[in-house]
């Protein structure tokens, strides 16, 4: 375990040691303030809690930022050790293949959970701050908080599901532009086959959890989140076990 956390904490130095990282995050928190910059100033007829809730409920731009970097860092950070051709120094180590597998694996899904928690708190607190006198906690941030949460879900399945694609087919780009394409036109996608009985069986169908966090309470699809983390379930785990088994099969080394 311990060795586990070292390799962790070594790949984390590794990331935030590149440029570009930075450059992302940054973006990150641009896309955060520009969401804040653009909210009315002061909407007709509403209270203070409904300005407040519409706030929270128009700030869900920097989620689609999140789910983006970090399909980008699981398309990378695997593949890019095959292109270099340094994953032979870390085959090398006294450590198992499966922890050098999935220690860079939970790096990218703490970086995914780590930008999700920033977003939630800053966003909730520049919402105080742009209406003050709102109770805490109240309604509007527990439905946020389930946004906040099952956005973070559909990153966990984008970062298997584009590590997947990189640890297979050794390619970045591959992986990347795969994994984009269904992510951003998963709705797309899903309303052209919305009319096949058996779409509903597709991954990228069941995407869009946010729509289950709804604050006019209304139902936005007919099939219930039980079903949709069903489906995304049984794609996660048939993900991992191919991930695994090819990563521990071929001979990565030559």
């Amino acid at each position: 375990m311990i060795k586990f956390v070292r390799l962790i904490q070594n790949e984390n130095m590794k990331m935030f040691s590149r440029v570009s990282n930075w450059v992302m995050v940054g973006f990150f928190f641009l896309v955060i303030l520009f969401n804040v910059a653009m909210t009315p100033a002061d909407l007709p007829n509403a209270s203070v809690e409904d300005q407040f809730s519409y706030f929270l409920s128009g700030s869900d731009s920097p989620l689609l930022v999140i789910t983006a970097l970090s399909i980008i860092w699981a398309s990378s950070i695997m593949a890019a050790e095959f292109s270099s051709g340094t994953i032979k120094l870390l085959l090398i180590r006294p450590v198992t293949r499966v922890k050098i597998l999935w220690s860079k694996y939970t790096l990218v899904v703490l970086y995914a959970l780590g930008l999700t928690i920033i977003y939630f708190l800053l966003t909730l607190l520049f919402a105080y701050i742009l209406y003050p006198g709102v109770s805490f906690p109240n309604e509007s941030i527990t439905i946020f908080a389930k946004m906040s949460g099952l956005s973070f879900i559909e990153s966990l399945f984008m970062i298997t599901l584009t590590y997947f694609l990189a640890v297979t087919s050794y390619n970045r780009s591959l992986a990347l532009g795969v994994s984009l394409f269904l992510y951003l036109m998963s709705s797309v996608l899903a309303f052209v086959l919305q009319t096949k009985p058996w779409s509903k069986y597709l991954f990228f169908t069941q995407l869009n959890l946010t729509k289950y966090a709804s604050f006019d309470g209304g139902i936005s699809a007919m099939n219930t989140l039980s079903f949709s983390l069903c489906v995304l379930g049984v794609y996660f785990i048939l993900f991992i076990v191919a991930t695994w088994i090819t990563f521990a099969s071929r001979d990565v080394a030559s």
